[in-house]
């Protein structure tokens, strides 16, 4: 019986891992290159971030209405997504559309001029992004990407089972890599590189699996357009309110109300730890008086909250420097080099090692 089960169990493993299999390939070396997203995207555009220091930074107002004007007769949601934190860094707003397009404007602080403006997928890194979560096909790709990371759930687990008893042996370095082996090499290498990957690889598909249903969530029915909401609140006093809020509170971002009643939210950090992102605390303000509302900083989250701020750090590793981000990168290519070789491991059974016996039958 238990015979019977390993069989079964390694029919499902195999079945799985061949699906997913090129997908896997492609969202692993998508997802090894958004590990280090900011840093080539600012590599590439670096004249989209940064300008000439001058002596005073203009009105929030007065940058949000430079994007207004550009964007007229359109009225899209504007919101801050990165304030200046030094005094060579351009303010970046985006105007969103609906959850499929959104346009960045990259801002010069000092003179709310448009330095440069981009669409969510009119660049490099905005294509590998999108293609890594929805296949650069929107609501479709994303559930093809849902699929594939739920068959890459029931490979792992699967997996687990098989090489239950190759745990030990892996990890204490018995299992040799045997790379001369033409009969050992793939296995040799797939065994190994599943059972130091186990753990990452968990983590990779469960976060990866919350991430892309959100982006299903995202996209449900007809998109709606998203219209701004006027105010006439001085953001810069909300912010300078905010960091009172919270000290030491850096402020990261801007969030105007998205409907009549909602708040305007200041987003920033406060010192806490990276895992919890740039903009884990916040500050609530009531959109028409400019009272605070909420204060809700990272450390006194609920624990959803915190899960919520967790998740995509993980996923891209975006918390502990850039040896982290390193390993990060490195390991993301291990459902893909899994993929690669079990499948390799399947052809040379199915083809090659089948032929040879057939050869020597013959013979």
């Amino acid at each position: 019986m238990k015979k019977i089960w390993s069989k079964q169990m390694f029919i499902v493993h195999r079945l799985a891992g061949l699906v997913a299999g090129l997908l896997l390939l492609l969202i692993s070396i998508t997802g090894s290159m958004l590990v280090f997203n900011d840093e080539l995207d600012e590599a590439l555009y670096h004249h989209n971030y940064h300008i000439s220091p001058a002596n005073q930074y203009l009105p929030l107002q007065q940058q949000f209405q430079a994007v207004r004007n550009r964007l007229l007769p359109e009225h899209p949601y504007l919101m801050v997504t990165h304030l200046p934190q030094s005094p060579a860094e351009t303010t970046i707003i985006r105007a969103e559309y609906n959850a499929e397009k959104k346009v960045y404007f990259f801002l010069n602080p000092y003179t709310a001029q448009i330095v440069a403006q981009r669409g969510n997928t009119d660049y490099f890194m905005g294509k590998v992004l999108f293609f890594h979560f929805s296949l650069l096909s929107g609501k479709t790709g994303a559930q093809i990407i849902l699929v594939t990371a739920i068959l890459l759930a029931i490979s792992l687990l699967t997996g687990t089972w098989i090489y239950r008893h190759a745990f030990g042996k892996v990890l204490t370095f018995r299992v040799k890599l045997e790379w001369s082996h033409h009969n050992r090499r793939w296995r040799n290498l797939h065994r190994i590189l599943g059972v130091w990957a186990i753990l990452f690889n968990l983590v990779m598909v469960i976060t990866g699996i919350i991430m892309v249903q959100k982006v299903i969530d995202s996209r449900k029915g007809k998109l709606a357009p998203t219209k701004e909401i006027p105010t006439h609140l001085d953001y810069d006093q909300l912010v300078t309110t905010a960091r009172k809020a919270i000290p030491g509170l850096t402020v990261m971002g801007i969030r105007p109300p998205k409907k009549a009643d909602a708040p305007v939210r200041i987003l920033g950090h406060a010192g806490e730890s990276r895992i919890w992102g740039e903009s884990g605390s916040s500050v609530y303000f009531d959109n028409k008086t400019g009272e605070v509302q909420k204060i809700a900083a990272i450390h006194n989250a609920k624990f959803t909250d915190k899960f919520a701020a967790i998740v995509p750090q993980l996923h891209f590793g975006n918390y502990g420097g850039l040896p982290l981000k390193i390993i990060w990168s490195l390991f993301g290519l291990a459902p893909g080099l899994l993929s690669l070789s079990g499948f390799l491991i399947w052809y040379r059974r199915k083809f090659i090692i089948t032929s040879q016996r057939k050869t020597l039958q013959k013979g």
